[in-house]
């Protein structure tokens, strides 16, 4: 145990200014994390050191320091460490902390950015354009040169202007991941900074999540076929006495005799379960942005996940003139559901393009949710049970198996599911 005690882990150990932040192979991590991100989201580099400081100062509970940061980065801390309440929110939380660190300081750069082409345009002291791009460089990774206080002083309005936005993004994005957890069906749904910095982009994730809620999910059984053998399902009528009921044997002679001979004695029937694949089809086209996207989106997520309960294969695509996306849901699960809220709508309709693509891709049941009054005449050799939002399309209709005009209110998402777990428990 001695020569443990006595490793020392230097290599590669970052720099920083706090008593107790990791700056070891795990700050490393979350530093390379800050910078791929930045570079991904915003193709901007980012000084590791100063990066996983700011980190810190959102992240540690005691911010003691081992030594006085310089400038800029005691000017960038600065803030953090009076906001007490933002601090509340994120000490001990990874995710939201390495948030914050991307929004703080991509939103410092573009602040400077403008106050520098202000001071170009304005033929400020070439003293202080100088000191402002070194103090650009060094954000994004450049040796930068000396910082001045002076130089920090000018622009501690910007700084404070940036702290504010980088709040405001992460607070929404913090929203966002929690509706998206609702619908993931977990509290406890793992994100990457990566699956942060998506959801943070999209609109109306909390309205889907709020319209599914009001919907929820219904357990919808596997079709069951019926069959001489397999699970009891139910009773029928017939002469198989193993199988008659013990009602039958109340009988009087005469009368057991007659149904035994006419077939009509009470039996319980028997069926076996038929696996079944689900294609959801969500209609992208221009049309459907807004109300109507909201509204299928969460009408699909609770679909899915009412079907995936009897470990159904569930795909969902999204189409205009083609299929735009393509989801499995049992092989990635989050990854369908952020497909599905993330999702653009644009462009024209093709249902027939659509329809022949999951016809080939599937052997079950096909869902087309559509508000498009496109002319259809594939008819799928698949089950089509189609959903029209807001309309009628006489076409769509004779090519299905099962046609509901539907509201986008929560009676309609309930109206299609109930309906799917009639048309979806039988053959």
């Amino acid at each position: 145990m001695r020569a443990f005690k006595d490793v020392k882990f230097r290599k590669d150990i970052i720099d920083g200014v706090y008593k107790h932040g990791n700056y070891g192979w795990l700050g490393k991590l979350r530093a390379n994390e800050i910078e791929s991100t930045m570079m991904s989201r915003f193709n901007k580099r980012v000084n590791k050191e100063l990066a996983l400081d700011v980190f810190h100062a959102h992240y540690l509970v005691d911010l003691s320091k081992r030594k006085e940061p310089k400038e800029p980065l005691k000017s960038l801390i600065e803030p953090i460490e009076r906001d007490r309440n933002t601090r509340i929110t994120t000490v001990f939380n990874e995710l939201q902390s390495k948030l914050f660190t991307v929004f703080y300081i991509y939103e410092v750069y573009k602040k400077l950015q403008d106050k520098l082409q202000d001071m170009e345009n304005d033929d400020s002291d070439s003293n202080d354009i100088d000191g402002l791009k070194s103090l650009i460089s060094m954000l994004t990774g450049g040796s930068g040169g000396s910082i001045s206080y002076d130089i920090m002083d000018k622009v501690q309005n910007e700084i404070n202007s940036a702290y504010r936005a980088a709040k405001e993004k992460t607070d929404r994005t913090m929203d966002n991941l929690r509706a998206f957890s609702s619908l993931a069906g977990t509290e406890k749904c793992e994100f990457t900074l990566g699956d942060a910095m998506e959801l943070m982009y999209v609109s109306n994730v909390q309205e889907i999540a709020e319209v599914y809620s009001k919907i929820g999910t219904i357990p919808v059984s596997k079709p069951r076929k019926d069959s001489s053998r397999g699970i009891v399902n139910g009773v029928t009528k017939g002469n198989n006495i193993s199988s008659a009921t013990v009602s039958n044997l109340l009988l009087p002679d005469e009368l057991f005799y007659y149904r035994y001979a006419t077939k009509s004695l009470t039996v319980r029937s028997k069926a076996y379960e038929v696996d079944e694949d689900v294609f959801i089809l969500i209609d992208a086209s221009g049309s459907m942005d807004g109300r109507r996207t909201t509204w299928a989106r969460s009408v699909a997520i609770a679909l899915l996940k009412s079907m995936s309960r009897s470990s159904r294969n569930v795909k969902v695509a999204f189409f205009n003139y083609g299929i735009t996306a393509e989801y499995d849901f049992k092989k990635n699960p989050k990854g369908t559901i952020m497909g599905i809220v993330s999702a653009v709508s644009d462009g024209g309709t093709d249902i027939d393009d659509a329809l022949i693509h999951a016809d080939n891709n599937i052997d079950g049941t096909i869902v087309c949710i559509t508000d498009g009054e496109d002319d259809v005449s594939y008819r799928p050799k698949n089950k089509l049970v189609s959903v029209m939002i807001d309309g009628d399309n006489s076409h769509l209709r004779e090519v299905s198996d099962l046609y509901l005009s539907v509201t986008t209110d929560s009676r309609g998402g309930l109206k299609v599911l109930n309906a799917a777990r009639r048309a979806f428990s039988r053959v």
